[in-house]
């Protein structure tokens, strides 16, 4: 896989009342996606609910999303488990089954140092042998890497071919554009900070109201790639009431309530993830009716 470039939607993953998978929901959701024209998806990242997840159900989303997928879309299958083994065996049916790369986190709660985080993905690198994003997220792993750190990370590691960030900081975004190897892009993972992102020399994106309104961003990627700023600017400005609703509570909750009231529902989500509050569903109502989804 080249250096990915475009927006990839960071998938829900689809339950039943009862909280089974829901596989056939989870197709329809890949053919919506492929209709909107998306660069890709991302099955199993933080939107996809993955910790909630056992193997043998990553294994099953995969495989679902992409055949579902073919070669219409690429498909940067999540590999976010805790356990060594278990990433490695994620990232290998990944392959087996088809993916254009993993998507890989430093290891959360154990307080790693930047030179366990560089093993640790050299570690993976090595055994899966693929492609691989890493998802700096110190939201969700509780370790923000320095500038340099990250550098040598992905000096070190040829597998790497992008970074997804949340730290919402710009200087660093520009810093690690401004210095890092070409290989290697630059993701924006806040729907929020797209535009800034693309501006800054960042590729594009992997965000969940991928799930919700694709096209809008795959306008705005086109639009600043045309040089059409004003809109892309516009469309950027325009959806920031609703990534505040969004992210209010904890991702997917009120993005799963969202597509529910837009006619494209995706189940509840699992514990302990539970539904969103009465005061959330209201915004999100008036919210979307000033979105075309």
């Amino acid at each position: 896989m080249l250096a990915p470039d475009g927006i990839f939607t960071a998938l829900v993953t689809p339950f039943q009342p009862d909280g089974a998978l829901d596989l056939a929901a989870l197709r329809k959701s890949v053919a919506f996606q492929v209709e909107h024209g998306v660069r890709g998806v991302v099955p199993l990242g933080g939107t996809g609910e993955p910790l909630s997840l056992t193997v043998d159900e990553h294994r099953a989303v995969i495989d679902t999303v992409i055949v579902e997928a073919g070669d219409r879309l690429q498909v940067i299958a999540g590999a976010l488990l805790p356990r060594t083994p278990d990433i490695v065996e994620v990232g290998r049916h990944a392959r087996r089954a088809g993916a254009a790369a993993v998507m890989v986190i430093p290891p959360y709660f154990v307080m790693a140092t930047a030179p366990h985080v560089k093993r640790h993905v050299e570690e993976i690198a090595h055994r899966v042998d693929m492609p691989l994003v890493l998802y700096h997220g110190p939201q969700r792993s509780g370790i923000r890497l320095a500038i340099d750190a990250l550098l040598e990370l992905a000096e070190a590691v040829p597998h790497l071919v992008a970074v997804k960030d949340t730290t919402g900081d710009a200087v660093f975004l520009a810093n690690f554009v401004r210095q890092a190897p070409p290989r290697v892009a630059l993701l924006q993972g806040w729907d929020e900070l797209v535009y800034p992102t693309l501006a800054l020399g960042g590729r594009g994106a992997i965000i969940s109201l991928g799930c919700l309104v694709p096209r809008l961003f795959v306008e705005m990627h086109a639009a600043f790639r045309e040089g059409r700023i004003d809109r892309a600017r516009e469309l950027q400005v325009g959806v920031l009431a609703l990534c505040q609703v969004i992210y209010s509570e904890p991702n997917p909750v009120p993005l799963k309530k969202a597509l529910e009231l837009v006619g494209r529902p995706a189940g509840p989500t699992r514990p302990p993830l539970y539904p969103a509050s009465d005061a959330t569903v209201t915004t999100l109502r008036r919210v979307l009716r000033d979105v075309v989804v």
